[in-house]
C-alpha cells in the first residue's frame, strides 16, 4: 500500500492537444485568436502530418528494398582459377554476390542442375537475372560493361588492347592446357611425369610471352 502507482505519461500528440485545448479554453478574448490558431496548427502537425510521413517514409522503405536488383550468383570452386579471377573482379567492382560451392573433385559439376548453367561443365557461371554466362572471360567482360564502376581496363584503346591480349594468353594458351582433364589424359596416356613436363611447358610459354608485351 505504500507504494505509489506510477501513472502512464501521455503521448505527445496527446499532450500536444490537451495544451491547446487549455490555451482555448482559458484565452476566450480575441487578442489571443491568432496564437489559437497557430496551436491548433501545431496539434494538426503532431496528430495527423508526422504519422502521415513516418508511414510514407516506412512505405519508401519497403518500395527501396522490393526495387533493389538481383543479386548476382557464382557458381565457383575455390581451387580453379578461372573462378579466383572471377571473384577478384567482382571485389574489385565491389558487387555482392551469392557464392554456390560447386566441388570438382567430388563431380559435382557433372549434376544434370549446373549442366543448364554450362553446357561444358566447368566453373565458373555467373547468374544475374535472367542472364546465365559459363565462362570466366565473358563473365569479366559482362561485368565491365553492365557494372562500370571501378573499372578493371583502361580508357586507353591501345592500353586496353595489351591487357585484353595478355588476358587472352592466359585464357587460351597457359589455363586450359594444364587444367585438371588434360593433365588427367596426359598421365593416363603416358606418366606422371609426363604430365608435369607438359604443364611447365606451356605455364612457362605463356607467362614468357605475356613478359615480352609488357618489355
Amino acid at each position: 500500500r505504500g507504494r505509489s502507482r506510477r501513472q502512464s505519461r501521455p503521448s505527445p500528440a496527446a499532450a500536444a492537444v490537451a495544451v491547446a485545448e487549455t490555451y482555448l479554453l482559458t484565452n476566450t478574448s480575441a487578442g489571443v485568436t491568432e496564437s489559437s490558431y497557430l496551436l491548433r496548427i501545431i496539434a494538426v502537425i503532431v496528430i495527423v502530418i508526422v504519422p502521415l510521413y513516418l508511414c510514407l517514409a516506412f512505405l519508401w522503405l519497403i518500395f527501396q528494398e522490393m526495387a533493389e536488383p538481383t543479386k548476382l550468383t557464382l557458381y565457383s570452386y575455390w581451387r580453379s582459377s578461372c573462378s579466383q579471377r572471377v571473384r577478384i573482379a567482382l571485389n574489385i567492382k565491389g558487387l555482392e554476390y551469392e557464392y554456390k560451392a560447386v566441388n570438382l573433385l567430388k563431380g559435382d559439376h557433372f549434376d544434370p542442375e549446373f549442366e543448364k548453367l554450362n553446357p561444358m561443365k566447368y566453373v565458373p557461371a555467373l547468374v544475374d537475372g535472367d542472364t546465365v554466362i559459363g565462362d570466366s572471360f565473358a563473365i569479366i567482360l559482362y561485368l565491365e560493361d553492365k557494372y562500370p564502376q571501378h573499372p578493371l581496363l583502361p580508357q586507353d584503346p591501345k592500353k586496353k588492347a595489351l591487357n585484353l591480349q595478355a588476358a587472352s594468353i592466359v585464357g587460351s594458351s597457359i589455363q586450359p592446357l594444364q587444367n585438371l582433364p588434360v593433365l588427367q589424359f596426359i598421365e593416363d596416356k603416358f606418366n606422371a611425369d609426363e604430365k608435369l613436363t607438359w604443364a611447365q611447358n606451356h605455364i612457362n610459354k605463356g607467362f614468357a610471352g605475356c613478359f615480352l608485351l609488357y618489355n
